[in-house]
């Protein structure tokens, strides 16, 4: 089963007409999991060591499969094969 995870990032940004604001962006991620609480887990672990995140929504995909992998194109790379 597909989960997809919507997880907010926030940051402060500077600018010299409005000092120091917050920046939230929003990313979404396709996880295979067999419960909500699991997919949440994932994306725990996959975003460890990031800063200042949170899950704000996991939802049921209707996904029913993903085929073939994408090849990461740096180290950097959001894509994870696991």
């Amino acid at each position: 089963m597909y989960y997809l995870g919507k997880v907010k990032f926030s940051e402060d940004v500077f600018s010299k007409s409005k000092g120091v604001t917050e920046k939230i962006t929003t990313s979404q991620f396709l996880v295979a999991a067999e419960t909500v609480s699991d997919a949440e887990k994932k994306i725990y672990e996959h975003l460890d060591g990031s800063h200042n995140f949170e899950v704000s929504s996991i939802s049921e995909s209707k996904i029913e499969a993903v085929i073939g992998k994408l090849k990461p194109e740096s180290p950097e790379s959001p894509v994870s094969t696991t």
